[in-house]
């Protein structure tokens, strides 16, 4: 059926968010209390980052030619097989197999490396070496290098800790054992050995990338899906909410298992504080041009990961959703669809709204009805606002989905805009009974501060479906 939407009458809101007041006063606050408490790395609470230097590389280190690399260098050998070796330049270059080196999105450090290959060189390596930061347990883990030309074979036990110099890349220096190949050479001889390892082609998993801009040290987290096709890949980006990290966004969204299901790049970003600059829940200083970030981390993807640059989408929960709505009015040029989930108002983000309309794009919003941070009646509005500038009826097409999960107590109604041109849909999801939360996920806060979770709607799913019909250019 069609009829013309009537969002629900909002209390007071400064800016979208609600006015602190009677139990919702204390939604805000109890969120970032608990967010803090949580997920901040034991390492950063204690007053530094884990493990020291390494934390603070903003470089890439992606090969030019796109190949894993290898580099081994021996050092205080003394006469016999390996004396003064090294394998540097071109050599390391790996023909076939690779090594993939992943990262742990909690602390933003590398977390395993492993894998096998066949060097230019003639060399082989083979390496299996990781960490459990959960359980809080070191790196461990051994690696071999058989160098025929040379006539040696390094082995070496992984301990202490394995660097991050630079984005993909891992390095060990560490006590080893060097033999030569004859049956003769015996168990060898005792060395040190300094390995470092770059992952040119990003292999399936997580992966963090750090740049600098506007005089700040940005990071997302990467996330390659598992079997990713040939070719280049479709990239979600997606924008966490106020006080949320990446990894909280993965926790409660499951965004990861949704990248490997479908087979796209999804790339997470931090913000600089509190939340995303230039909408509501955002500090405004000092300056950080969060838009300019989103374009820059943009051609990071491309370039180091593969993306295809006509299939980049933008989503964001909260104040990432505002912020995705900012993006929408400037960056329609790099991303080709948008979705809102518990954050969406009329203008929000968009330079010189209502006076200047936004341009048309295809925007899918999500909301719960009994959202007490940023209410309905304002997410209704904000996609009334996206569907005045796509051109489309003022009446929706309203579609009541099953209730897949009846003691949720959630329901769902979609609500699509009638008339909308093909190129750009604005489509509204009612979670009826739905709080400040992602839908299909699962909350970090009792029902009396968020709200309730539905679980008859999967927001990855949805968004998924909605988005990746669009391509720039189309």
């Amino acid at each position: 059926m069609t009829r013309t939407p009537a969002p629900r009458r909002a209390r007071a809101v400064r800016g979208g968010w609600l006015v602190p007041g009677g139990s919702a006063g204390r939604v805000l606050p109890a969120v970032a209390m608990l967010v803090a408490a949580c997920v901040t790395p034991a390492a950063a609470r204690a007053g530094g980052p884990a493990h020291g230097a390494t934390e603070l590389t903003v470089a890439s280190a992606a090969a030019s030619d796109r190949l894993d690399h290898v580099s081994v260098r021996l050092r205080d050998t003394g006469p016999g097989p390996g004396d003064g070796y090294a394998l540097t330049g071109a050599a390391g270059d790996a023909t076939e197999g690779g090594i993939a080196v992943l990262d742990d999105i909690w602390e933003q450090r590398t977390r395993s490396v492993g894998g096998a290959a066949e060097l230019r060189g003639g060399a082989t390596i083979t390496i299996a070496a990781s960490r459990d930061a959960a359980a809080d347990r070191p790196w461990s883990g051994s690696w071999a290098l058989r160098d025929p030309s040379a006539g040696i074979e390094i082995t070496a036990d992984v301990r202490g800790e394995v660097l991050r110099p630079a984005d993909g890349t891992a390095t060990w220096s560490g006590p080893a054992r060097v033999r030569g190949l004859d049956a003769a050479s015996g168990p060898g001889r005792p060395s040190t050995a300094e390995i470092t390892i770059v992952d040119g082609v990003p292999d399936p998993g997580d992966h963090v990338v750090r740049l600098r801009h506007a005089g700040v040290d940005r990071w997302a987290a990467v996330r390659v899906p598992v079997e990713a096709p040939g070719g280049p890949l479709p990239a979600l980006f997606h924008f966490p909410g106020m006080f949320e990290t990446p990894a909280v966004a993965e926790l409660t969204g499951r965004l990861s298992s949704s990248a490997d299901r479908e087979r796209y790049l999804l790339v997470v970003p931090a913000h600089e504080g509190i939340g995303w600059q230039g909408v509501p829940g955002g500090e405004d200083s000092p300056p950080v041009d969060d838009p300019g970030f989103a374009r820059a981390l943009a051609d990071l993807v491309i370039a180091r990961f593969g993306a295809d640059p006509s299939r980049l989408y933008a989503s964001g929960t909260s104040n990432g959703g505002l912020f995705t709505q900012s993006l929408a009015c400037r960056a329609r040029d790099r991303f080709a669809a948008f979705a809102t989930v518990a954050g969406s108002a009329p203008g929000a983000g968009c330079p010189g709204y209502p006076r200047a309309r936004p341009a048309p794009v295809p925007m899918v919003v999500l909301h719960g009805a009994d959202d007490r941070v940023l209410k309905y009646a304002e997410a209704a509005a904000g996609a009334q606002a996206w569907a005045r500038s796509a051109g489309c009826a003022a009446t929706t097409v309203d579609t009541p989905l099953p209730d897949r999960a009846p003691a949720d107590g959630t329901t769902v109604v979609r609500h699509e805009f009638a008339g909308c041109p093909a190129g750009t849909p604005v489509v509204l999801y009612e979670i009826v009974g739905g709080g400040h939360t992602w839908p299909g996920g699962v909350s970090l806060f009792p029902v009396d501060v968020l709200g309730r979770v539905s679980g008859d709607l999967d927001a990855n799913a949805v968004i998924w479906s909605f988005v990746s019909r669009f391509r720039l250019g189309n």
